[in-house]
């Protein structure tokens, strides 16, 4: 595709229900996505669908080195208290 939203190339992060595959968040950018912005928009999706159960990635290279994930699942974790 050569363009979509007005970008030439362009990242889809998702989050999807496992049991559904309801999508839950959907976030489009310009730019490959960071551990920054899926932990964003983890915490997003949390705050309107309540805290998941369990979370699995795709082993990406944004989650490689770096916390931002887990810190994520940790605070959205701590807010529903499990």
């Amino acid at each position: 595709m050569k363009a979509f939203l007005g970008f030439r190339r362009f990242f889809v992060t998702g989050i999807v229900d496992a049991y559904s595959q309801a999508p839950l968040g959907v976030h489009a950018s310009e730019t490959a996505p960071t551990a920054e912005a899926s932990a964003k928009l983890l915490k997003q999706v949390a705050a309107v669908w309540g805290t998941p159960r369990y979370v699995a990635i795709d082993g990406g290279s944004e989650f490689r080195g770096g916390g931002e994930i887990r810190e994520a699942v940790q605070v959205v974790s701590e807010c529903e208290g499990r």
